[in-house]
């Protein structure tokens, strides 16, 4: 306590009495008396929390006979547990069962850990583990039980915003019996989506944003757009993030925060979906890599952007297995590189042998997942003294189904055929020759994953250098070549077929094609048997072309399209669109020399298969063209196969449908023109009648006849047929 005196004070604080407001109260003895209780000794309170004790129901019931049987099996099992989990859990933990007067236990036992942390650990393992065939235990913090069994603690699921149906998804499948293909284009301030007419030949626009600019929004979207992998979404990409709109209507969906997201990539069943906001491996970033569920909007996982791209620097590469059930990538180990397997929803890693969760041991490259099987491909590179190595690992199991080594390689890659059944390897081998002299020559292992021990077959080139190589979508085992020539520098494209017809087990080159220098670009049908060669950014060459069953190239159609960048075909397989797309702009690039050098050319292109040009158009700013995907077919490989080869038999009813619609537009189209002309003639009637009126109406018709009679000009009518096909057909 302070104590102040009056000479403390001003004569300001004396002349106002701020004295007569200070107390005279001496507490010093008030101190002494805390002294005194201060030294007395504080009263032992009871205390209420147990935070290191668990209770466990769902135990035996069983007799006092059996009571320290069943305490030794108990902790043996958790101890165990605890170990294969890698908990660092004491085994001196306690455990009590309590019994009845009878002395049988009563199912229930209460466990006593050293410290709070070791109790939530062991909490989480014990709840709903099984203890033996009919006894399943269920635990929970002894502090938590009496608001765990009060009335209080009712149940109340939280309220989400970002929740929708799927029921409206796919009805855009079924909006026409003919099948019509869907595009998105995106140009300008403009984001159309349309249907293509064959017969009208030009698309019909179904929405173009016209609710968001009613809703005082100056544009649908700044950035750029696309499809998801099924075509169940239109994503969009803004700055806060994305955006899915979908249903017959393009409504929208549901958001996602991910700030200047780049990419974004579906799991195959379009229930996950990953986005990355381009950062590169130098950059730091905490949310580089988000992992979201689709339908709900619920951030499942974050990953920063310290990961090794399997592509090279800077270049996102997490990768999902066929069905989304993985998701898979390449992290920097103590050890060397290792690759991470993420099993969905949860987002946690595959397990050993052991149980425990742990990656997969590799010094990987690089990775791929089979297109069908949960297998992984993974290239492990090689040293002066190691070879490089091809492993297929099977996953959960992690059983390794194949391995190849090579020496001397300086390049790698993998392609997996898209039904799965075939996978190669193709290396570059680098051979010394002579003293200082080096040769490089390619080397193609074929793997057959669906035969037993899966062999491989072996080709070596060494006359060209090979560019590329596609797998042909479909069910032929077939693979295209690009390959060069050096001394010649000329191009050629090799088609191999897989054989596998009774004996004979070979890859053999079965056609060859001389490509002209300028092309650099081969795109096989979704189909198969058809693809189109191009020449892109330059002087736009395009060849339409088909291999059949027999192995046989055929050349349907040259035509061009200059300056054309972009080819996509329609998931159907029936049309070819060509485009020549300028660059995005971005905040920090408005332009580039890419987008002056392809303005002037800015459009699309729409083909048949066979090169028939359909429609052409040219749009100011043209970004970007894509088909609408459609889901994958829910029949078997083989009934898809038989298809196919019964075509004719299946396409009947679909022929009848095409030639009632072409019969409906003809008679539309001669309706109309029929109005315009009845029209005319209507307008000209009655011109003709103004005309008659007019005082030298008389005069004007003489000179007409006149002048037509000096011509002796005579009116004839001539009419021209020309027969085009003759079809004989039996019907039933």
């Amino acid at each position: 306590m302070v104590v102040i005196k009056e000479s403390d004070l001003t004569q300001e604080d004396l002349a106002d009495g701020l004295m007569e407001w200070l107390s005279d109260h001496d507490d010093s003895k008030d101190e002494e008396e805390m002294e005194r209780l201060a030294a007395m000794e504080h009263p032992i309170e009871l205390s209420t929390i147990f935070p290191n004790t668990l209770i466990v129901t769902g135990l035996p019931v069983v007799s006092q006979e059996k009571y320290d049987r069943l305490l030794d099996i108990l902790r043996k099992k958790l101890c165990k547990d605890f170990e294969k989990k890698g908990y660092n859990i004491q085994r001196d933990f306690k455990i009590d069962m309590p019994c009845d007067q009878e002395g049988n236990t009563k199912g229930v036992a209460f466990f006593t850990f050293s410290n709070h942390m070791e109790a939530v650990k062991a909490q989480k393992h014990i709840n709903m583990s099984k203890f033996d065939a009919s006894h399943t235990l269920k635990s929970a913090l002894i502090d938590d039980f009496d608001r765990i069994v009060s009335d209080e603690n009712k149940c109340t699921p939280p309220l989400n915003t970002f929740g929708f149906t799927r029921h409206d998804l796919r009805t855009w499948m079924f909006d026409s019996d003919r099948m019509l293909d869907q595009f998105v284009v995106r140009h300008g301030d403009h984001c159309e989506i349309n249907w293509f007419d064959p017969l009208e030949r030009e698309p019909v626009l179904i929405y173009n944003g016209e609710r968001e600019r009613a809703q005082g929004k100056r544009v649908w979207t700044d950035q750029k757009v696309e499809w998801s992998r099924n075509g169940s979404y239109l994503v969009f990409y803004r700055r806060p993030g994305i955006a899915l709109y979908g249903g017959p209507d393009f409504e929208l969906k549901v958001r996602f925060e991910h700030r200047n997201v780049q990419k974004a990539i579906f799991s195959p069943d379009e229930e996950y979906m990953l986005t990355w906001d381009g950062t590169s491996d130098c950059d730091k970033s905490d949310s580089s890599v988000c992992i979201w569920h689709v339908i709900t909007g619920e951030k499942l996982c974050v990953f920063p952007s310290r990961e090794i791209s399997t592509m090279g620097t800077g270049i996102l590469r997490f990768m999902w297995n066929h069905n989304g059930k993985y998701i898979a990538r390449l992290n920097p180990g103590p050890e060397g590189n290792e690759i991470l397997v993420y099993q969905l929803p949860e987002m946690e890693l595959i397990t050993d042998a052991d149980g425990k969760p742990a990656p997969l041991k590799y010094a990987a490259e690089r990775f791929e997942w089979s297109p069908t099987d949960d297998i992984l491909s993974i290239i492990i590179p090689g040293t002066l003294d190691t070879p490089a190595r091809l492993v297929l690992i099977e996953v959960p199991s992690r059983r390794e189904l194949s391995a190849r080594n090579v020496y001397n390689v300086c390049q790698s890659a993998m392609h997996w055929h898209p039904r799965g059944e075939c996978f190669c390897l193709m290396t570059t081998i680098c051979r010394k020759t002579g003293k200082k002299g080096r040769k490089n020559f390619y080397q193609l292992d074929i793997f057959r994953l669906r035969e037993k021990h899966i062999p491989v077959d072996t080709i070596k080139i060494e006359d060209a250098t090979v560019k590329n190589l596609y797998w042909e979508e479909g069910g032929n085992k077939r693979f295209a070549l690009v390959v060069k020539d050096e001394e010649m520098s000329t191009c050629s494209i090799r088609f191999y077929r897989v054989s596998d017809e009774g004996t004979a087990r070979d890859t053999v080159c079965v056609a060859t094609y001389d490509l002209q220098t300028q092309m650099n670009k081969i795109l096989w049908s979704p189909s198969g048997n058809y693809f189109v060669l191009g020449a892109l950014s330059g002087e736009g060459t395009l060849l339409f072309c088909m291999l059949n069953d027999n192995d046989k190239l055929e050349i349907l159609y040259k035509d061009e399209h200059f300056m054309m960048n972009s080819m996509r075909w329609s998931p159907c397989g029936r049309y070819l669109a060509t485009s020549v797309c300028v660059p995005m702009p971005s905040q920090h690039v408005v332009a580039s020399a890419d987008t002056f050098r392809y303005s002037a050319e800015a459009g699309f292109c729409i083909w048949t298969f066979q090169g028939m040009k359909m429609y052409t158009a040219r749009r100011e700013n043209f970004y970007s063209f894509e088909f609408r995907p459609t889901p994958p077919p829910m029949l078997d490989v083989e009934v898809i196969d038989r298809i196919k080869k019964n075509l004719k038999d299946y396409s009947r009813r679909y022929d009848i449908v095409d030639e009632k619609a072409r019969q409906e537009y003809e008679q539309q189209y001669l309706a109309k023109r029929k109005v315009t002309e009845e029209a005319f003639f209507s307008q000209a009637t009655k011109l003709m009648d103004w005309l008659s009126k007019q005082e030298r109406f008389a005069e004007f018709k003489r000179g007409y006849d006149e002048f037509f009679d000096e011509k002796n000009w005579e009116i004839s009518h001539d009419l021209y047929e020309e027969v085009l096909e003759v079809k004989e057909e039996i019907l039933d």
